[in-house]
């Protein structure tokens, strides 16, 4: 495997995980705001 491929991939599980944690805790962020009576 050439090792650009390798980084490029490397790269995109990177963000693929990055992306993961984001909207994990962004629906976390979410469902607390959305018990708070904002109203």
């Amino acid at each position: 495997m050439p090792s650009g491929c390798q980084s490029s991939m490397r790269y995109l599980d990177a963000i693929v995980y990055e992306v993961s944690h984001n909207l994990e805790a962004g629906t976390v962020l979410f469902l607390f705001l959305n018990l708070l009576p904002i109203n």
